[in-house]
């Protein structure tokens, strides 16, 4: 296995990640919404492991660290000049006017050139729905999937959500290779 390997000298400046949400919408059916962010790593580095948080119902942009999310996606690995298309979805969303904010990596894991392009919103939604949860029973949902190989072994990383209003017990998870 052959594979290109840029060596810099002792002193070289290495460049950093910098994240940026160029478009955050949301689509409302009933009381379930999809939101769709896209985040862009517009620095010279890559950047690994952070989350993109959803918070609902916000008057002000969240601030960093903060733990009260309502929604959220992790990003395993985002490389320098590419971007990743996010969704989260919320159910069960009270009716009425909600003003939604998005944080990517709002614990700040990630060293950027610029921290201060990791927040959007308002962004404004009217829900319509019952606002009350409408599945009854455990609802299990890969909420995300992700896989990385080195040729030898393949490393599997998902999360599974429970959508519904009790808790699932003894379940299983099946993997299918090419299927």
């Amino acid at each position: 296995l052959e594979a290109p390997v840029q060596v810099v000298a002792e002193d070289a400046a290495v460049g950093q990640p910098d994240l940026y949400i160029s478009l955050f919408e949301a689509d409302v059916d009933g009381d379930a919404v999809e939101y769709t962010v896209l985040v862009e790593n517009r620095g010279e580095a890559s950047a690994g492991g952070f989350y993109v948080d959803l918070y609902l119902d916000r008057d002000s942009a969240p601030a960093a660290g903060g733990t009260d999310y309502d929604g959220f996606a992790w990003i395993s690995s985002l490389a320098a000049d590419s971007y990743t298309l996010v969704y989260i979805d919320l159910e069960g969303v009270a009716s009425g006017d909600r003003s939604s904010w998005v944080y990517a990596d709002p614990e700040g894991w990630i060293a950027e050139s610029d921290e201060g392009n990791n927040v959007a919103g308002p962004l404004d939604v009217s829900v319509a729905g019952s606002g009350g949860s409408t599945v009854e029973g455990p609802e299990l949902t890969i909420s995300y999937f992700d896989a990385a190989s080195d040729g030898s072994y393949t490393y599997y990383q998902m999360e599974i959500a429970n959508l519904g209003d009790t808790t699932a017990y003894d379940f299983w998870l099946d993997l299918y290779l090419d299927a």
